[in-house]
């Protein structure tokens, strides 16, 4: 009787912990189709994180390092634009190099080498955000910024200006990757 009420048990928890999981494909774009394997996270599930809620991620993480060092991960949004990111950087091998600058001492921003989409909207951007600016630029907030600008995501590990400003401050170029 024990072994039955085990083998029940188990077997619960996988059906139920499987059927909640979130695992819905999404269309990111025309070039989607790259990366089937992409998993949509709908947010909002951080109860600590008021920012958060309401917000859509993706379960993939892009890379922010030196080439050889790490130095962030970047939280992607799910939207075209990200889509259209992703399928730049399978484009070029798995990786982007940027080359970048800090500009008027709020934000680190780096040229892509191709426009990607973009879903442009008025924001008070904040340290820790990644935005898309006129299509080609990414920049990344150690500061705050009130622009049009499109969302493509938020630093994982801190959104302390200082920070993020010091650790990028000693690089001419950095390297996006998915994680």
């Amino acid at each position: 009787m024990k072994n039955l009420f085990r083998n029940f048990f188990i077997l619960f928890n996988i059906v139920f912990l499987t059927s909640c999981r979130t695992n819905k494909s999404e269309n990111l774009g025309d070039d989607s189709d790259l990366n089937p394997d992409l998993v949509i996270d709908e947010g909002g599930d951080n109860e600590n994180d008021e920012e958060e809620v309401g917000e859509s991620f993706l379960e993939n993480e892009m890379i922010i390092s030196n080439g050889e060092k790490y130095i962030f991960t970047i939280t992607l949004f799910k939207n075209e634009s990200v889509g259209d990111l992703i399928s730049l950087i399978y484009e070029n091998e798995n990786k982007l190099e940027l080359n970048i600058s800090s500009y008027g001492n709020f934000e680190y921003i780096a040229s892509l080498p191709r426009s990607i989409k973009r879903n442009d909207e008025r924001i008070e951007a904040k340290s820790g955000d990644v935005v898309l600016y006129n299509g080609n630029t990414i920049s990344i907030m150690y500061g705050e910024n009130s622009w049009s600008y499109t969302l493509l995501g938020r630093i994982k590990e801190t959104n302390e200006g200082e920070i993020i400003k010091n650790s990028l401050e000693s690089y001419e170029t950095i390297e996006l990757a998915l994680n």
